[in-house]
């Protein structure tokens, strides 16, 4: 595969909105880009189907929302459902990433950065995907190096 086009695509699947990021070329850095508010099941796959395509990317990684001590609650379950449906009609692979304190995490970055996260929940759920999808990079990443593939640098 060459390093030239890695591009991923990020998914936090909400109740109001879905948070999407990409990453970069390489497949390295992952960054927030924009939230789609939901509007029904089928439109928001068409979305999230038409963001993947716009971005040529390869895979789309979505946030699996487990408890801290691994058990999968409702949003879980709505979410494993929506992935299966993404999944059916993406002509590219779906697959899960643990996104435990992705939302925490994505809070605490744009206090940081100076912004007040409860004012712009939207930016949330960008900052969450890339999270999401940088827990994944980072994963897919290390195990490529631990095999000595040669299409990472």
């Amino acid at each position: 595969m060459s390093t030239a086009n890695r591009v991923y695509v990020g998914v936090d699947f909400g109740d109001r909105r879905i948070g999407l990021a990409k990453s970069d070329p390489l497949g390295l850095m992952a960054s927030p880009v924009r939230t789609h508010e939901r509007r029904g099941h089928s439109a928001d796959i068409s979305s999230i189907l038409t963001f993947a395509s716009e971005c040529g990317a390869l895979e789309i990684v979505v946030g699996m929302p487990t408890s801290m001590s691994g058990q999968a609650g409702p949003q879980a379950r709505r979410t494993a459902e929506f992935a299966e449906s993404l999944a059916a009609r993406a002509p590219i692979p779906v697959r899960t990433q643990d996104e435990r304190l992705s939302s925490v995490e994505a809070r605490a970055m744009l206090r940081e950065a100076g912004k007040i996260p409860s004012r712009d929940r939207a930016a949330v759920d960008a900052a969450a995907a890339a999270i999401i999808l940088q827990r994944f990079l980072d994963g897919m990443n290390a195990a490529s190096d631990r095999s000595g593939d040669p299409s990472v640098d």
